[in-house]
């Protein structure tokens, strides 16, 4: 890191869990926290920052959930750091090609960012987390669009609010977050059935909007993969590619070091 950079925190605000970690030139531990517990997120900081070789100057956040932005922006003024907040006090510079882009989600943005800048090139980048999202960018560094689908854990939520309970009565309730030794795609209890369809299905969901945005591209473009839940779909998938968890994280930075003047 230059002189012209400060020691940043980035930080990514999703609908269920706020991810965070440090970077001075490298990437210090990050961690995640229940975004319902965002009001709990300067002690948290606090907590981990110790350890940290650094201590950060600006915070870079993207953020879906407007509460829990103020409230970690609350908590880190209170510490001393300047925060910048992705499609606000931070404008991204890649351009987007998307009909509403003050509708697009920054997580999105800042995905695509540090996709772009991985590859090299056109890629398809794939979060899984309350929702899915399949993203293309083109060969020139554009936000082409993509697809939404719910993630697996709000599909289980939903069906746990919407179907009778004593349908899932034999079912473990954090079964989503211990991976099976083998998912049957012919589950022979409720939770095996589960299994494949949350499993198995988000995969071939995922794998099919790869092989749609693959022809519409008319390239063998690579797929990167991130999100807190990932590793719910991913292992089942054909089109695995690669995983990076700080690819939002990456975005911020690429993002806040292309607003910095030139030296």
């Amino acid at each position: 890191m230059d002189g012209r950079r400060r020691p940043l925190l980035l930080v990514d605000i999703g609908n269920t869990s706020i991810h965070w970690a440090p970077y001075d030139g490298e990437w210090g531990a990050s961690r995640r926290l229940w975004t319902h517990a965002a009001e709990s997120f300067g002690g948290q900081y606090d907590a981990g920052i110790r350890v940290e070789r650094s201590r950060p100057e600006v915070a870079v956040v993207c953020s879906g959930v407007p509460h829990a932005t103020q409230q970690i922006t609350d908590a880190l003024q209170a510490r001393g750091l300047e925060v910048l907040v992705l499609g606000h006090s931070l404008p991204a510079t890649m351009p987007v090609r998307y009909a509403e882009p003050a509708r697009l989600g920054q997580d999105r943005l800042a995905n695509a960012v540090a996709a772009h800048a991985r590859v090299g090139g056109a890629v398809i980048v794939v979060d899984v987390g309350t929702a899915i999202t399949v993203d293309a960018v083109s060969s020139a560094g554009e936000f082409l669009g993509g697809a939404i689908a719910p993630g697996p854990q709000s599909a289980w939520a939903g069906l746990w609010a919407g179907v009778c309970r004593p349908a899932f009565a034999a079912v473990d309730a954090d079964w989503l977050d211990r991976p099976p030794a083998r998912v049957a795609p012919i589950g022979g209890s409720t939770q095996q059935c589960l299994e494949a369809g949350l499993r198995l299905g988000f995969a071939g969901l995922v794998d099919r909007l790869v092989r749609e945005q693959r022809l519409a591209l008319g390239a063998e473009v690579p797929v990167l993969w991130t999100g807190g839940a990932a590793a719910v779909v991913r292992p089942h998938a054909e089109e695995a590619g690669d995983f990076d968890e700080l690819l939002t994280l990456r975005g911020l930075a690429l993002i806040y070091e292309a607003s910095l003047p030139p030296p």
